[in-house]
This record gives structure tokens, C-alpha cells and sequence, in this order.
């Protein structure tokens, strides 16, 4: 059994994936901060939206224009807060697309060769 370990473990295939991981974990942390840090901001910028605000009130009375931190914390009140949900969806969304746009037109440009 300890044969067989060293031997997965001597064709490079475990190594592989740990570098992959590991490469994996660093690229997700950079581009989780470049759209928490540049994309949201810019978009609620040009979209007037502040997204770290957007809540519904399901139960209770809250003040209009009361921050989220805030209005979960007035007593009563039960708070929906979607903002938040809004930027995670983005997250994974917004490199696909970045990442993806230049793939469909080096393809598309591409002559078909056999």
C-alpha cells in the first residue's frame, strides 16, 4: 500500500493538482477582490446602486434610507438583506465573461484547418 502511495505520488499527478489547488485558491482570492474592490464600486457608480444596501423589510418598521447594519438592528425588524447576494453572483459571473470574450473572437478570427 505504501508502494502504491509512493508511486502515485512519484508521477506527478498529486503534485499537479496541489499546484492547481493552490493556484486555484490565489486566482479565486485576486479576482473575488477585483470585483468586490472595482466592479461593484463601478457599477453602482454608473448605475447609481449602492448594492452593500439593498434590503427588504419582511417584518417591522424601518426608516428609509437606514443602512443594513443598521436597520438589523432595530428592534422587531426582520431584514432581507440581497446585496450581498447580488455581488456573489457577480463574482464567479463577471471572470467567466472577462475571460471568456477574448476565447470567442481568437476562435471566431481562426481559419479552419484540417
Amino acid at each position: 500500500m505504501l508502494k502504491d502511495f509512493r508511486d502515485f505520488i512519484g508521477k506527478g499527478s498529486a503534485i499537479d493538482l496541489a499546484v492547481g489547488l493552490i493556484i486555484g485558491s490565489a486566482i479565486s482570492t485576486i479576482l473575488k477582490a477585483f470585483v468586490d474592490e472595482l466592479i461593484v464600486p463601478l457599477t453602482g457608480l454608473i448605475s447609481k446602486v449602492d448594492f452593500s444596501n439593498m434590503y427588504f423589510v419582511l417584518k417591522g418598521l424601518v426608516p428609509d434610507g437606514t443602512p443594513l447594519g443598521e436597520a438589523r438592528k432595530v428592534a422587531g425588524a426582520v431584514v432581507l438583506g440581497y446585496g450581498q447576494f447580488i455581488t456573489v453572483l457577480i463574482n464567479p459571473g463577471f471572470p467567466f465573461w472577462v475571460s471568456r470574450t477574448p476565447t470567442v473572437y481568437t476562435n471566431a478570427s481562426l481559419p479552419c484547418r484540417i
